[in-house]
């Protein structure tokens, strides 16, 4: 006798579903995604248009120094000799050029120019946000997959020892508390297959949010790591030195004192 039901074939074959794609089908792999994240994310393209609006910023710094020029006119058009007399055309052009600021010009140029590349670091830091929830993403995918391999597994056993059971008790080796026991911990591997492809499914979700679109069947093997700073105290060095967030901070407080 196979304890099966109609049910439970279901949800096996969605968690086969899930866990296999065709073979000779390309898997992804995680530069891939970290690829289509970066591609795809419209916080980046919004980041890149701040940096050429800072830009455009330091270049109207920069022209208040310089020489400009501003013209005028007033042209009359005589229908008569006496006309021509009255009302003479006149023309004026006006060239400014400034020699003495104060320090305003440099000061609102270099301001400008520590914008510009403020700008720049919170770019990297929206980068490296992007490319860390899309690497996460990936690695879960992996995880939920390994786990999904490991619910599916325990169920096959626990049926096979739910149909031993019975045919033991057939013949009296056992007792019917131990057939239900056996019932029991079937159920409750069945309840955490669900469970893990309610994981695996939300997984999935995160990795369509990260990169932009949805993961393919199968992900390549999660690549080696690259090697770690020796000590805490390297990789705070290297933090402190290093970090986007603190450099957007310094940069701006070195703008709000050349303004």
């Amino acid at each position: 006798m196979r304890y099966v039901d109609a049910g439970w074939m279901a949800v096996a074959g969605l968690a086969t579903a899930l866990n296999m794609m065709p073979v000779g089908a390309r898997a992804e792999s995680l530069a891939d995604a970290l690829a289509e994240a970066y591609r795809n994310s419209p916080r980046l393209a919004n980041q890149k248009a701040n940096i050429r609006t800072a830009s455009e910023n330091a270049v109207q710094a920069r022209a208040d120094g310089r020489i400009s020029a501003t013209g005028s006119g007033n042209l009359q058009i005589a229908t008569s000799t006496a006309d021509r007399f009255r009302a003479p055309s006149v023309l004026s052009l006006n060239v400014v050029q400034p020699i003495y600021t104060g320090g305003r010009v440099a000061n609102e140029t270099l301001a400008a120019e520590r914008r510009i590349t403020r700008q720049e670091a919170i770019l990297r830091d929206m980068e490296q946000d992007i490319l860390f929830d899309a690497a996460a993403a990936y690695l879960n995918v992996k995880r939920r997959e390994a786990l999904l391999g490991t619910a599916q597994n325990n169920v096959g056993v626990l049926s096979e020892q739910l149909e031993a059971a019975a045919e033991r008790f057939k013949v009296g080796e056992i007792t019917r508390t131990d057939v239900e026991q056996a019932r029991s911990r079937l159920a409750a591997a069945r309840s955490n297959l669900a469970a893990m492809i309610g994981a695996l499914e939300n997984a999935r979700d995160d990795y369509r949010r990260a990169t932009g679109r949805a993961p393919p069947g199968r992900l390549d093997p999660i690549p080696p790591l690259p090697d770690l700073p020796k000590s805490k105290e390297d990789a705070t060095r290297i933090a402190f030195r290093n970090d986007p967030g603190l450099l957007t901070a310094r940069l701006e407080r070195e703008a709000s004192g050349f303004d």
